[in-house]
């Protein structure tokens, strides 16, 4: 007995020990990852200039975001308290918290009426999060994407094991209901699938209905899911994303072929497929006992796949629905097939070292975040603010996957975000150009003779003539794919396609602009990804 004990302490120090070690590294994670994209924007009042100071500021900015940009009222509330009230020092705190008990109840949804203090579950568990799943950097570290990632699962985690349990104290029922309808208020792209799964379930096993507390928080779940999905900015999205010409089949397979080749980062969902296959043709798993016993989550998985599919989500973070519950039933098939701690230590020192070697890394682009806000401090009404390239600062699968790369080299000289970086430091103006263009200009002006960029430059550049006080329109000259330039998925479509058939575009008037270097106007024009390649010459009205 005593060795038991003694064994039983030791797994429970290492359990704790494991987890204080990822939340201090995670914290550090949290501090080094700088404002970025919508954190530049909720620190307003929905649609203004007037930064938020009160509660009472960001319920009258949510009602107004309800009516013109999304449903999301709950993961917004959180994001425009931290961005505008409590700040960033204080999400980081918090934020790890919560990251822990994010860790915490996967375990415990994997092991469900078992002991969740399992030091393998939570070795798996750590790993796929942050080696499988995609956009740890978006979905856990950048404060508008937790907030509507990160803290949406957690709230949806413990409905769910809420629901599993048989709640028979009637003072807790208005807080139960109070909770679901908070939870259906999430996110559309998890609660939607995981709704689906529960009504699918409930209605093959209507006994399993019997407790009152289910029944009041799935009434609450539904009735917040109408409250997201039903406001009027969700309906006039929806009504103004649909195709502009009508629908035919040629135009629906086009759509489902684009959007599944932009899952390119989808990692979990195939290795679950992959697993189930193997254990199938081994027979060591009855395919539809399986299903059956996981028919909320396997329902879950494919409702939220079709939702992104349809809705053509491109982001790494559109996939989180998915690939988290993917991850659960992954862990739930093999997390009792590991040979002993020796296997666990490995893991767990790989993981620790990984992300004890990204610090470094992701300090130094905080560092570089910290000189630009520096300079934008110094500017006393407006300027030029240079930044540095960003693949000088972070490789490309780090700043892909695992760092938040400093919002000011994102941009890509993107005005509209300039404007929003520009209001939140109560500037006049800010413009962002990496120091490489500066430099090239003082030490080669002959290159913006005519329009001239480099490889990593995001915009083209040329300098204008002192008569030429403004410009209304730029226009790409195009030359015509060669074969191998469409990609296969594209090539029975592309002769309908105008990016292919097109042998000239419209530059976005977002994308250019003019600057002033020295005395010098200079025409800056984005780069179009779609149209790089093919770019012979940019002329100008």
């Amino acid at each position: 007995m005593w060795l038991k004990n003694i064994k039983e302490n030791r797994d429970s120090y290492m359990y704790w020990g494991y987890i204080a070690i990822i939340g201090i590294i995670f914290y550090l994670m949290n501090c080094f990852t700088p404002l970025f994209s919508d954190d530049w924007h909720y620190c307003f009042i929905y649609g203004t200039t007037y930064r938020i100071n009160s509660i009472a500021d960001i319920i009258k900015s949510q009602y107004i975001h309800y009516y013109e940009m999304n449903g999301r009222l709950i993961p917004h509330i959180f994001v425009q308290f931290f961005d505008s009230i409590a700040g960033k020092e204080c999400f980081n705190i918090i934020n790890t918290i919560v990251f822990i008990i994010f860790i915490r109840l996967l375990c415990k949804t994997i092991n469900y009426n078992k002991h969740y203090n399992d030091y393998t579950t939570l070795t798996l568990v750590t790993f796929c999060i942050i080696f499988l799943m995609p956009g740890f950097n978006y979905n856990y570290l950048w404060m508008s994407g937790s907030c509507n990632y990160l803290w949406s699962a957690v709230i949806l985690l413990q409905f769910n094991l809420l629901l599993k349990n048989n709640i028979k104290n009637k003072y807790l029922y208005p807080f139960l209901f109070i909770y679901a309808i908070i939870a259906g208020w999430t996110h559309e792209g998890i609660v939607i699938g995981l709704a689906g799964g529960y009504f699918i379930y409930f209605m093959l096993y209507p006994k399993e209905l019997i407790p009152h507390s289910r029944k009041i928080l799935l009434t609450g779940l539904f009735i917040g899911i109408a409250f997201l999905v039903f406001s009027p900015a969700s309906i006039n999205r929806a009504i103004s994303s649909g195709p502009k010409d009508g629908l035919s089949f040629i135009s629906i397979i086009r759509h489902i072929i684009v959007s599944l080749t932009a899952m390119d980062n989808i990692i979990l969902l195939p290795i679950l497929i992959l697993i189930l296959i193997i254990k199938k043709i081994n027979k060591s798993i009855y395919i539809s006992i399986y299903f059956k016993e996981n028919i909320v989550f396997i329902i879950t998985i494919i409702l939220n796949f079709i939702f992104i599919l349809l809705t053509k989500h491109d982001t790494v973070y559109s996939r989180f629905g998915f690939e988290l519950i993917s991850l659960i039933l992954i862990i739930s098939l093999i997390h009792n097939h590991f040979l002993g701690n020796k296997y666990l230590y490995a893991i767990n020192t790989i993981i620790i070292l990984f992300l004890l070697f990204i610090l470094p890394i992701s300090y130094n682009n905080y560092k570089e975040y910290r000189n630009v806000v520096k300079q934008i401090k110094q500017i006393e009404r407006k300027g030029i603010v240079q930044t540095k390239n960003i693949q000088e600062i972070i490789p490309y699968h780090l700043r892909r996957y695992l760092i938040h790369y400093y919002s000011f080299a994102y941009y890509k000289y993107y005005p509209p975000y300039d404007a929003l970086i520009t209001k939140y430091f109560s500037k006049e103006s800010l413009i962002f150009l990496p120091q490489e263009f500066i430099n090239d200009i003082q030490s080669h002006p002959e290159h913006y003779n005519k329009f001239y960029t480099t490889e990593s430059l995001p915009f083209y550049a040329k300098r204008l003539e002192p008569e030429c006080k403004s410009v209304n329109n730029v226009i790409y000259n195009l030359r015509t794919p060669h074969e191998d330039e469409i990609p296969f998925y594209h090539k029975p479509f592309a002769h309908n396609m105008s990016r292919y058939s097109c042998n000239t575009f419209e530059a976005n008037p977002d994308y250019y602009s003019i600057v002033n270097i020295n005395n010098i106007s200079y025409l800056i024009v984005g780069k179009n990804k779609l149209i790089d390649n093919r770019i012979e010459h940019i002329i100008y009205e």
